[in-house]
């Protein structure tokens, strides 16, 4: 307990099995989730920002990859970790047999299309949830979109009734 005294709580996830607390002067102290005991403790130098743990999988060591510029999110699909950038992307890596070096990177906006402009505006905040194919993106002027970053559409698109209004209403498309 002598560590969380010397630095700050800088990241948490809640597993099934395991409760992990990232500290910003480098440990991720790993507890079981039902006896909130102490299982191991990981320390890579650096603050930790994010934690996630893979489905499946015992939380027994820690993986460095290149993050992306400003990472908001990340979460695990299977055997693909998946990071989002501020960037307007997400970046994902192949953790499996043969596990890719460099990440593979999607644009989460319609950028594709031959007559929509790709998106400049970074996101205020953001959430990425692998395991039901979506993720929402909020924007300083108050737009809200729930996009599938793996095929390339929108799902949803909402905007503030009124300006600094917490009441959204569904548009289509949006108008970024």
């Amino acid at each position: 307990m002598q560590r969380f005294r010397r630095s700050q709580t800088s990241a948490l996830c809640y597993g099934e099995e395991f409760l992990a607390v990232g500290l910003t002067s480098g440990p991720a102290s790993l507890y079981y989730a039902t006896s909130h005991q102490e299982y191991n403790v990981l320390d890579h130098g650096e603050a930790v920002k994010f934690i996630a743990f893979q489905r499946q999988n015992s939380p027994t060591g820690n993986l460095r990859l290149e993050k992306p510029p400003r990472p908001l999110d990340m979460d695990f699909d299977g055997d693909t970790l998946r990071v989002a950038s501020n960037k307007n992307y997400v970046a994902s890596w192949g953790l499996g047999q043969g596990a890719q070096p460099e990440p593979a990177q999607r644009p989460w906006s319609n950028a594709l299309e031959p007559d929509h402009t790709p998106l400049h505006l970074s996101p205020c905040a953001f959430t990425l949830c692998a395991s039901h194919g979506m993720l929402a993106v909020a924007h300083l002027d108050g737009d809200l979109a729930l996009l599938d970053p793996f095929a390339d559409r929108q799902l949803e698109c909402f905007v503030p009734t009124a300006k600094r209004s917490p009441k959204l209403q569904r548009v289509s498309p949006c108008s970024w």
